[in-house]
């Protein structure tokens, strides 16, 4: 932790967040309950001794965080609230990066069928570059929907565009579970 960008007021924040994504939540500050309920929708805790909390930001918590309606600048904004000083950058750039993706696929499941649905064509086309999940695809329904193989179901890398490069930074999860998959682009963890 560094001391050399304390805000004016760091003594009435209750929390330390370091380059690495760990966050440290002093549960003396008249703060904590607020930023305790917060920790827990965004980290995954490490260690909660009596005067300090220990929590750590990875992907998981990231994206369970986004999908329940905590978009990367809100959590951003509220750690900036609560935070002793700035926020580090790779914090900020690693927020960023797990959570841009979520929820920009959709899975119906439909008469024993499963259904994968982009918000855009573009949105589709990028997770269809994947080889194995090129392969479940059994039918196109549209620009912005296919058909998936419920059986042909892994988990299996994704691939990311970025200017029109492919770059293996992203995980795309598949899963099979009654039927259906779970489906999400994640992230690394810091």
């Amino acid at each position: 932790m560094s001391a050399g960008n304390l805000k004016p007021d760091n003594d009435k924040r209750p929390l330390w967040v370091c380059p690495d994504g760990t966050i440290i939540l002093e549960t003396s500050s008249e703060f904590y309950k607020q930023a305790y309920d917060f920790c827990i929708a965004i980290v995954e805790p490490e260690s909660r001794l009596q005067q300090f909390h220990e929590y750590k930001i990875i992907s998981a918590s990231l994206y369970g965080a986004a999908t329940a309606g905590l978009g990367a600048e809100r959590v951003i904004k509220v750690l900036n609230m609560l935070c002793k000083s700035d926020v580090p950058e790779e914090v900020i750039r690693s927020i960023r990066r797990n959570t841009e993706n979520v929820g920009k696929l959709k899975l119906y499941l439909k008469e024993g069928s499963v259904i994968v649905e982009g918000n855009t064509a573009h949105d589709l086309s990028t997770i269809l570059r994947n080889h194995e999940v090129k392969q479940a695809v059994t039918g196109k329904l549209g620009e912005k929907r296919v058909l998936i193989e419920p059986t042909k179901m892994v988990i299996v890398r994704s691939e990311k565009v970025q200017r029109d490069q492919v770059s293996s930074r992203r995980f795309f999860w598949v899963g099979n579970l009654c039927k259906s998959i779970l489906l999400g682009l994640g992230g690394q963890s810091l």
